[in-house]
């Protein structure tokens, strides 16, 4: 008997050493996976706070340098997109386990562009881009109605002290009557305006109450951009593998919209 019950102490003590072994291996690796997913937490929110971030600074430049800015910030590691990491001046001292890199694109520049007015509703373009190396204006545009009637859209070209008004399409051969702030009025052509003059803004004006009007603006350089009356501005940010993209819409007629008050007629 005292052999049998040496034997049962030694099985039940072995099971108890299993059972203990489970527990903490259970138990090890339920805070192994709290450790992961607090950790994948973590950057998920660093990566969504920097492209966040990424966002106000693509707006605050546009801000500074105006609403037909044109810039970019690779995305890679480079000067621009540490900039929130702990050395943000040297790329060699960059954490990748623990630093965040960003980077925004400005989907604005076109050389052709199309979209639909709609009714009593109104696109602003600024006929230039600016970059951090100057400017860059369109010499020339088409202006082409795709759909319902042309009559019904009104355009102007501002600048700072003069502008050009009317109804109907338009080409750079036309001659139109613009007039200084004194109020003296000169004939001149689209084209020659527009190279007298920076920072142009096209305005169109669909005066139809109840239609949509579909147009079409081309540079007839097209090595000559201007910047959409709307679009997207592109953030990313990046720590590990964990990345966030963001796509916010930027209407720069909304922004510009003082400038339809800005009519000038013939």
């Amino acid at each position: 008997m005292k052999y049998n019950k040496s034997w049962y102490s030694v099985i039940v003590s072995v099971m108890i050493i299993w059972f203990l072994m489970v527990l903490t291996a259970w138990v090890f690796n339920l805070v192994l996976i709290e450790l992961k997913d607090t950790r994948w937490e973590s950057n998920y929110l660093k990566a969504y706070a920097a492209a966040e971030w990424a966002w106000e600074l693509a707006l605050l430049k546009i801000k500074e340098k105006w609403y037909a800015y044109v810039d970019k910030i690779d995305d890679s590691i480079n000067n621009r997109s540490i900039v929130l990491a702990e050395n943000p001046l040297d790329t060699w001292e960059f954490n990748k386990v623990k630093d965040t890199y960003l980077s925004y694109d400005f989907d604005y520049t076109v050389n052709n562009f199309s979209w639909d007015i709609p009714p009593a509703w109104y696109d602003i373009i600024p006929l230039f881009a600016l970059y951090d190396s100057g400017e860059q204006k369109v010499n020339d545009v088409n202006l082409s109605i795709l759909t319902w009637d042309s009559t019904k859209l009104a355009w102007n070209i501002i600048w700072e002290s003069r502008g050009i008004a009317w109804v109907w399409n338009f080409n750079g051969e036309t001659i139109w009557e613009w007039r200084l702030s004194n109020g003296n009025y000169f004939s001149q052509k689209v084209t020659e305006f527009l190279r007298a003059s920076s920072w142009n803004y096209l305005i169109l004006f669909n005066i139809d109450s109840s239609n949509n009007i579909s147009y079409t603006l081309d540079s007839v350089n097209s090595s000559e951009y201007f910047t959409k009356p709307r679009t997207h501005i592109l953030t990313s940010a990046q720590i590990l593998s964990y990345r966030q993209n963001l796509k916010i819409w930027l209407d720069n007629t909304e922004f510009l919209n003082i400038l339809r008050y800005s009519l000038y007629s013939n």
